[in-house]
């Protein structure tokens, strides 16, 4: 699976690298909930597509959490491996912002490093976030340079 290029074609579809209006534009709704824990998660349900994000966190953690669930509706909602199911429900939920417990895990972090680590968009977003963990920087930075 080459994730840099699916990302790659993505981008040149939607004109954008902004996760919310891919997700918009392909028909992924996105829902807040306030967790204490879960960051967020990839939902499907029949053939309806969700994000939900923990309305608890910044918008910058918002921003990583939603592409990182992008990369889980993208790459993952055909899979029945990369999926758990509980009473028809198929999801994949993340406590951490780069969980990497599992393949498909990795290939979510990959796909959000791929989506939001190029310098220009990366400028524009992330400047405006003074708080921006350094270690959130390198681990983006470190993913999208990693082979998956």
């Amino acid at each position: 699976m080459n994730i840099a290029l699916r990302v790659k074609n993505l981008i040149k579809r939607h004109e954008t690298r902004d996760p919310f209006r891919i997700a918009k534009d392909l028909g992924i709704i996105i829902k807040y909930r306030p967790y204490t824990e879960t960051k967020g998660y990839f939902l499907k349900v029949n053939t309806n597509k969700f994000i939900i994000i923990n309305s608890n966190l910044s918008d910058l953690e918002k921003l990583l959490v939603c592409s990182h669930e992008l990369g889980h509706a993208i790459l993952h909602s055909n899979n029945k491996y990369a999926l758990t199911y509980e009473k028809g429900l198929a999801m994949v939920q993340d406590f951490t912002l780069f969980p990497v417990n599992s393949i498909y895990e990795n290939q979510a972090n990959k796909f959000a490093a791929e989506l939001l680590m190029d310098s220009e968009f990366f400028d524009s977003i992330f400047s405006k976030h003074t708080d921006l963990d350094p270690k959130i920087y390198e681990a983006l930075m470190r993913l999208r340079h990693t082979r998956i």
